[in-house]
């Protein structure tokens, strides 16, 4: 059974819309943001998630859509991260 990395309930559904949106197949995003397409693939399903360097990379990145892709993931983790600290599980 495979294990599920622990992030954003929302960066697997970001990472695949903003692909969609791009009208990219996995290769092609993949290729565009210097990854493989098993690692867009793995962000896709849950399974792992982009490292906060490769995130502020995409915030720096001159490509709108990947700024914002960035911003979008950046934004949702840490409100999740916010929300843990104001109400504990």
């Amino acid at each position: 059974m495979a294990t599920t990395f622990q992030t954003s309930q929302t960066t697997p559904s970001t990472i695949r819309a903003a692909r969609t949106a791009q009208g990219m197949t996995l290769r092609d995003f993949g290729a565009a943001l210097g990854v493989s397409h098993t690692i867009v693939a793995n962000w896709e399903n849950g399974v792992s998630a982009p490292e906060r360097g490769r995130i502020a990379a995409w915030i720096a990145d001159e490509r709108q859509w990947v700024r914002l892709l960035g911003l979008q993931i950046f934004g949702a983790q840490y409100e999740a991260l916010i929300q843990n600290v104001l109400v504990p599980a």
